[in-house]
């Protein structure tokens, strides 16, 4: 029995639709899987509904943006109450804020002499959600690019001209929250951008794992990754990171069904203690 822990969908900016996901992980042998898309729940029902009709495990999760001594922190969170008004409202507006931000970025891409509009965008995305990956595929659509690569190197980076910042939620307060709604934090693809002081910190505000196995980890990575979860006590993870795009494959990185079952001895513990 296989797991893979790390999976978006169109509900975020994947290309798959929840129940495709469902349905493809079952074709692809996985026993469980766990829905993360970018700061959001809205994929996780209609997994849930298509984990009834085929034998395969639906996680419900997700994959929070953060931020930390000035860099981008990836938060997974499983097992959350999806009913847990606080975050239910934090979320709604990260959402609205992606809007805003997506405007602003398309009205930049416009002066630019880029022939793109807003409704084109939100239509990629789905009607909601939307964010830069939606972009680029409209500029790859369009014939501008070539590449998502591309798109971010030269339009939609974090250096580019049309790149606009997006709101800061820091770190420590995604984690309380995650917690707070009864939800596992576990720390994604920290790809050794992540220092071991600032994961101690994390730690203390409740940090429970770590997404050891991940495509773009080393082997070098995955060995110092494991003994760090080792010696802090914290549960491993892995997944394929899955968006649906050409280049992955779904279960490129399934684990072994142990560790979801690490997570759902924590889960249970967390319930008892209330």
């Amino acid at each position: 029995m296989k797991a893979d822990l790390h999976i978006h969908t169109t509900a975020s900016d994947g290309t798959y639709m929840p129940q495709e996901i469902v349905k493809k992980a079952y074709q692809d042998g996985l026993s469980a899987i766990a829905i993360t898309d970018h700061d959001t729940f809205d994929g996780i029902e209609a997994a849930k509904q298509a984990e009834q009709k085929i034998n395969i495990e639906v996680i419900p999760g997700i994959e929070m943006t953060t931020y930390d001594q000035g860099k981008e922190i990836h938060i997974l969170g499983y097992f959350p109450n999806l009913l847990y008004q606080p975050l239910v409202k934090l979320l709604d507006k990260i959402k609205a804020d992606k809007v805003l931000r997506i405007e602003k970025m398309i009205a930049k891409l416009q002066e630019m002499g880029l022939s793109i509009q807003f409704s084109e965008v939100m239509e990629e995305a789905g009607g909601e959600n939307p964010g830069r990956p939606h972009i680029a595929r409209v500029l790859i659509q369009k014939g501008y690019i070539q590449s998502f690569s591309e798109a971010f190197e030269r339009y939609i980076g974090n250096q580019c001209t049309a790149f606009v910042s997006r709101d800061y939620l820091p770190t420590q307060l995604a984690i309380e929250y995650l917690i707070q709604a009864k939800a596992i934090p576990v720390l994604a693809h920290p790809q050794m951008q992540v220092s071991s002081q600032q994961v101690d910190e994390f730690i203390k505000y409740g940090l429970k794992g770590i997404e050891v196995f991940h495509p773009k980890h080393t082997n070098q990575m995955k060995e110092y990754y494991l003994a760090f979860a080792l010696k802090k006590k914290l549960i491993i993870t892995g997944g394929s990171d899955f968006h649906g795009d050409s280049e992955q494959v779904l279960n490129i990185t399934a684990i072994p069904y142990k560790y979801v079952q690490k997570i759902k001895e924590i889960r249970k513990n967390n319930h008892k203690q209330t």
